[in-house]
């Protein structure tokens, strides 16, 4: 069966989007079940505010964004050629571990910041490979800004990413400067946004960040079904990628540094402060991790296993009741 996720085929191609409608109807059906994330009729965009979408706008909205989202991940993956032929399998894991979140349907601005931190991975693999370090630099510092801005979280992963490339590449002064000014020019918009509208308060800082709905009753099992894949992919990731460039060794690396402090914030706050919109943050990495440790290693049990039970889940947990 993972053949059929893996692989470029007709019923490959056919299954990912009619996954995805599947998925919204479970969404839209099971109004009852324990799983039910409660849906507002105001959907956030970040620091850009509350905005009013009807229902079935949302609905559209999402469902192309998720596609396109998988689509991407799925280009991106296979550009790196981990694997020897083309795969889907990365947005098959990225549709599968997305429903496990309010954002699956709900028009939100994490979705658009999923777009961007997918986007701003290509740009990371270019830095490994091209000599010239300021135009990626540059792109890479702007789409992290403009991704904060969706999705306020990441404000204080800024210097984070930077990090993270100092593991592919070592940079001059100029590198740095270049990276913050991409930062700098989205927030000085946002600056400018705050101040117009008068919305430049403390309290308005932390609704942006602090903006769960009620958590579904049986949440703890996603909680624990994501723990044990990032555990999995931990242990699992270093045997899978001994024969590939050391470009991309350096990609992985950074990769797995971003998985786990992600991870390790995402599970702080839920279990301090009830709050899990930090698990937006590892689903993307995560997803392509993972993807590299089943394609390559076919066989291993207990990555199959956890892809599985994930699979298995994703379906059944809308009939809790």
């Amino acid at each position: 069966m993972l053949r059929l996720f893996s692989q470029i085929n007709i019923a490959s191609l056919l299954l990912f989007p009619g996954l995805i409608c599947f998925y919204v109807f479970l969404h839209n059906t099971f109004h009852e079940g324990l799983y039910t994330f409660e849906i507002a009729s105001e959907f956030s965009l970040g620091v850009w505010g509350l905005v009013e979408i009807g229902m079935q706008t949302s609905i559209v909205a999402n469902s192309l964004l998720i596609l396109l989202n998988a689509a991407l991940l799925n280009w991106v993956f296979n550009k790196l050629n981990f694997y020897e032929q083309n795969s889907l399998l990365p947005g098959f894991i990225y549709v599968i571990l997305l429903t496990n979140t309010r954002e699956f349907n709900v028009f939100d601005g994490a979705l658009i910041f999923h777009f961007l931190l997918i986007v701003a991975l290509h740009v990371t693999v270019q830095i490994t490979f091209n000599t010239q370090y300021l135009e990626p630099m540059f792109n890479l510092g702007f789409l992290i800004g403009v991704a904060s801005t969706f999705f306020p979280f990441l404000y204080f992963a800024f210097p984070l990413f930077y990090l993270l490339t100092l593991s592919l590449k070592s940079y001059k002064i100029r590198e740095m400067a270049t990276y913050f000014g991409g930062w700098l020019i989205p927030q000085l918009f946002v600056l400018f946004f705050l101040y117009y509208y008068k919305l430049f308060t403390i309290e308005y800082f932390y609704d942006c960040l602090f903006l769960t709905n009620t958590i579904p009753l049986n949440y703890f099992i996603d909680v624990i079904l994501l723990g044990v894949i990032t555990v999995v992919i931990l242990l699992a990731i270093r045997p899978s990628v001994t024969n590939i460039s050391i470009h991309l060794k350096k990609f992985i690396n950074a990769l797995i540094v971003l998985t786990l402090i992600s991870a390790v914030c995402a599970y702080y706050c839920y279990f301090t402060m009830d709050e899990i919109a930090l698990f937006q943050a590892f689903i993307v990495p995560v997803s392509f991790l993972f993807a590299v440790i089943l394609l390559r290693n076919p066989k291993a049990f207990i990555p199959l296993v956890s892809f599985y039970s994930a699979l298995i889940f994703s379906f059944l947990k809308f009939f809790f009741t």
